[in-house]
């Protein structure tokens, strides 16, 4: 098979696994038939044990410094009930 046939083939089998993985889009917080949105005000309405894995960026800025970052999230509720 030619390269070009071979690229275009390998393109719509992603293509169509990126079509096969689409899901419907969620809420961020649900409470009975109720939806509680992200705000300005209230960044998370949403009541729930939460971690974030730990990301770690390095750059090299334009000076020839070198920049890391290093976060990490770790989020717990304080009442069962609120």
């Amino acid at each position: 098979m030619k390269l070009k046939h071979q690229l275009g083939l390998a393109g719509a089998l992603a293509g169509a696994a990126t079509l096969g993985c689409v899901t419907t889009g969620l809420p961020h917080a649900i409470v009975g038939d109720r939806i509680f949105p992200v705000t300005l005000a209230i960044d998370d309405p949403g009541v729930a044990d939460e971690v974030s894995l730990p990301t770690f960026a390095r750059f090299t800025n334009a000076d020839g410094s070198i920049e890391t970052d290093y976060s990490f999230e770790f989020d717990k509720r304080i009442t069962e009930d609120f």
